[in-house]
């Protein structure tokens, strides 16, 4: 989960992983590029190919 938070260290916002918490450096390019397809669905874009 990312956290957002001010200068100050009040938090703001959060967003989870779209497929639940991760343990592996390896489950991060999965997850982002799960963002980056939600991303661009939400925004009517197509996302470029992933390699």
């Amino acid at each position: 989960m990312w956290e957002v938070t001010t200068a100050g260290g009040t938090p703001r916002a959060s967003v989870a992983w779209p497929n639940g918490p991760i343990t592996e450096r390896a489950e991060v390019r999965r997850e982002i590029v799960a963002l980056y397809d939600e991303a661009c669905a939400v925004l009517g874009v197509e996302p470029r190919p992933h390699a």
